[in-house]
């Protein structure tokens, strides 16, 4: 049967800055019969109300010092449709999540799920970019091996990250080097990073450092790191 929705005076001339809620009613009105669940079918107008959250333009779904980026909201959406990895930033797999991330102002969706094995580290070079885990069908989007790399002084800033999974950064060949989670650093600004998990990185799960200004991290998990020292912020970030 198909379903009508009907929206009444679900506009309001001032919004506080948490948004508004107004109901929604969905009414079936092709038969006027629905089932109940018990399984019975009775006779009669079926109700269901839903909440309808609006934020004001301009406002942030997000808090801290990077909250006022807009990521990718806006730009191209980018459908990432392949787990596949080479490693190669000039060629990357078509369809990839370093294809994905090689060119500004996308709105990065999953339309696959499961465990990307990245074959060196996914070095985020553009600026205004949305990477949207919670876009994957179950069990969500996991990197392993390698972390994510943002520098400002390659191009990185007004970037989102949200619901990914990070797991087992591979140990640096080099005695001297070991290799994060997620690092942020170089410049890199208004960089938000939400709801992510990050556990077995060879050295800080999350780093913000070297002048990285305007940075949040919510609502996240860090867990143990190989190095024992689970987030660094540190050489002038602001």
């Amino acid at each position: 049967a198909t379903v009508t929705v009907s929206i009444d005076e679900a506009v309001a001339q001032n919004l506080p800055a948490d948004g508004y809620s107004d109901p929604i009613v969905f009414a079936n009105l092709t038969n006027n019969t629905f089932v109940k669940l018990s399984g019975t079918v009775a006779t009669g107008t079926t109700s269901r109300y839903v909440t309808l959250n609006v934020l004001r333009t301009g406002d942030s779904l997000y808090q801290g010092f990077g909250a006022a980026t807009r990521g990718g909201s806006g730009g191209t959406l980018f459908r990432v449709i392949t787990l596949d990895d080479n490693g190669d930033d000039e060629n990357p797999v078509l369809g990839s999540l370093r294809d994905a991330v090689s060119q500004r102002n996308r709105y990065i969706l999953f339309d696959v799920a499961g465990t990307i094995v990245l074959k060196t580290h996914l070095w985020v070079e553009a600026d205004h970019l949305t990477i949207d885990g919670f876009s994957a069908p179950p069990p969500g989007i996991t990197l392993t091996r390698y972390g994510i790399i943002l520098r400002g002084n390659r191009g990185a800033h007004d970037v989102l990250l949200r619901g990914l999974r990070i797991r087992d950064i591979v140990r640096s060949p080099t005695p001297d080097t070991e290799f994060d989670g997620i690092q942020i650093a170089n410049g890199a600004f208004n960089i938000v990073g939400d709801r992510l998990s990050v556990h077995g990185a060879d050295d800080g799960s999350i780093d913000i450092t070297d002048s990285a200004h305007d940075v949040t991290v919510s609502w996240s998990i860090l867990g143990p790191p190989k190095s024992g020292k689970n987030t660094l912020i540190k050489y002038h970030p602001s």
